[in-house]
């Protein structure tokens, strides 16, 4: 009898236990706790990267774009002297920006590369972003004090011609900003 006494004792304590937190358990990222927003970023990103014709990806992003849940953002390296004078260095320089902000893509897109000619070469992008601000992942970056950011306003006619100009030539030689594009990629 006392056994039996035991073994509901020892399974009523084993209901009351509660599991342990896992103190690795990844925390919600504040961009997760916006507010919903009805623009598609994965579709848009899916939209442009196969569109033939770029600015049909652009039209789209316009007539659905969330003025309250994103914002677009220009980004300018500052650069050193002595840096941006070799292409093969600056593409290197430019690349290791965004591989730090490989977990940012699922908030953002845009595009990031090396302008210009040698030996007056520069690194900048335009991005879109969740949220109105710059994010954590943007200010913890560790070159984040070496970088310029800007941010542009939706309704600004020129913030459209600055996306269009940025976001539709990959695929051909084109200029942005009057400087040639060496190398530009699509961070997606």
């Amino acid at each position: 009898m006392k056994k039996e006494v035991k073994k509901e004792e020892k399974k009523e304590e084993k209901k009351e236990e509660k599991p342990a937190e896992n103190p690795l358990a990844k925390a919600k990222n504040p961009l997760d706790l916006l507010p919903e927003t009805p623009f598609g970023l994965y579709d848009f990103k899916t939209l442009i990267v196969n569109a033939a014709d770029k600015k049909d990806a652009i039209k789209f992003l316009w007539d659905n774009f969330d003025a309250k849940g994103w914002s677009f953002w220009r980004i300018e390296y500052d650069m050193y002297e002595g840096e941006g004078e070799q292409l093969f260095m600056t593409k290197n320089l430019a690349n290791g920006f965004l591989q730090r902000l490989e977990t940012f893509r699922k908030y953002s897109f845009g595009t990031w590369g090396v302008y210009g000619d040698e030996p007056k070469l520069a690194i900048k992008g335009l991005f879109m972003w969740r949220g109105l601000d710059l994010p954590f992942e943007i200010k913890d970056h560790v070159s984040y004090e070496y970088h310029k950011f800007t941010k542009l306003e939706f309704t600004d006619p020129k913030t459209r011609d600055i996306v269009t100009e940025h976001w539709c030539g990959l695929n051909d030689q084109f200029k942005v900003e009057g400087l040639t594009a060496q190398h530009v990629t699509y961070y997606r």
